[in-house]
């Protein structure tokens, strides 16, 4: 019949922001890592439950979330917190008692790095005086520990427990007994 006809229509394609919750994560223990889902949405629904555009975690899992924006577009992203890392423990002697004259050696242990409280970085620190003596490690991923041990007593020397000075004849015996014995 030769006739025809045409129309045309058009399409527009709404797009929704992205979401970007970055890398995967893993911290220590008593840290958190926080997740931002961003703005542009009207809503937000993560696999937690939550409702709000971000999170805070303390555990180990896979965080995923939904931003819907006010014309129905859908934007998502995952994130996985791998691993919460024990912190370390670190142990200084606590016996507050030094005899006068003396050191005593502070270990702190295998670690990654160490700060005392008079700035020194090493393992060990000696110590000889009436005070408080803290410690900071870290360790390989880079957790950190802490522990403190206080100086309290100098004692005296052990003194006065022989009697004094004599003379004897070669072939004179002598006993030597301790005072208060």
């Amino acid at each position: 019949s030769g006739c025809y006809a045409y129309d045309t229509v058009k399409i527009h394609v709404n797009t929704s922001p992205p979401v970007n919750l970055g890398p995967d994560k893993s911290f220590c223990s008593g840290d958190s890592a926080v997740f931002d889902a961003g703005t542009g949405f009207n809503t937000y629904l993560w696999s937690n439950g939550s409702k709000q555009p971000l999170i805070v975690v303390k555990t180990t899992g896979t965080y995923s979330v939904v931003g819907v924006d006010n014309k129905g577009c859908k934007s998502y992203d995952t994130v996985k917190v791998m691993n919460v890392f024990a912190n370390p423990v670190v142990s200084l002697d606590h016996n507050n008692a030094l005899c006068m004259g003396t050191t005593r050696t502070l270990d702190a242990g295998n670690f990654s790095s160490y700060l005392w409280s008079n700035g020194s970085t090493s393992e060990k620190m000696n110590v000889g005086n009436i005070g408080m003596y803290a410690v900071e490690v870290t360790d390989n991923n880079g957790c950190k520990g802490r522990d403190t041990t206080t100086i309290t007593t100098i004692l005296p020397l052990p003194s006065g427990f022989l009697p004094a000075d004599t003379s004897v004849c070669s072939y004179d015996p002598l006993k030597v007994t301790t005072l208060g014995s």
